[in-house]
């Protein structure tokens, strides 16, 4: 007999398969390109995997898990801003992950070529300024949801 899944087991059925995605992508792209030893070095794929995980997370994980990750939602993303902030738009992540592949500094090559390589990156959107767009829409969203929740503002259209 077939199980049926609840609302929530779906969402997060749906969180991992975007991670899945969004990992094998890039995993893909770069281990025949930048990083070619990425096929041996385990620990730079679970790294990689990471990357990816805390990145769907940051994106939808506030709509796709349950509500108890809102705190740790709002957590990172203050501390997300804060390092943007004061690392002048790299990320650190990004930076160890390339160092590991080779790639020294990313300042003193062509940054440009070595940005992360994101779930809207493989559908089409190259444009950086465009997908920072993006996450600022969907995370300042994600953000009010999460404020909404623990009563801290009061929207009555974000009870989705």
């Amino acid at each position: 007999m077939l199980k049926t899944f609840n609302n929530q087991e779906i969402k997060f059925i749906i969180f991992i398969i975007l991670i899945y995605i969004s990992f094998k992508l890039h995993y893909e792209d770069e281990r025949k390109t930048i990083c070619k030893n990425l096929d041996k070095n385990v620990a730079l794929q679970h790294f990689l995997l990471g990357h990816h995980t805390f990145n769907i997370f940051c994106l939808i994980g506030w709509y796709l898990l349950p509500k108890c990750y809102l705190s740790l939602f709002l957590f990172i993303m203050f501390f997300l801003k804060l390092h943007w902030i004061l690392c002048g738009d790299v990320c650190v992540f990004n930076d160890m992950y390339y160092n590991s592949c080779g790639v020294i500094n990313m300042k003193d090559n062509n940054y440009e070529s070595y940005l992360f390589k994101d779930i809207f990156w493989y559908i089409g959107i190259k444009s950086l300024k465009f997908r920072i767009l993006i996450y600022e829409c969907i995370t300042t969203l994600g953000v009010l949801y999460a404020l909404n929740h623990y009563k801290i503002i009061k929207f009555k259209y974000l009870n989705f």
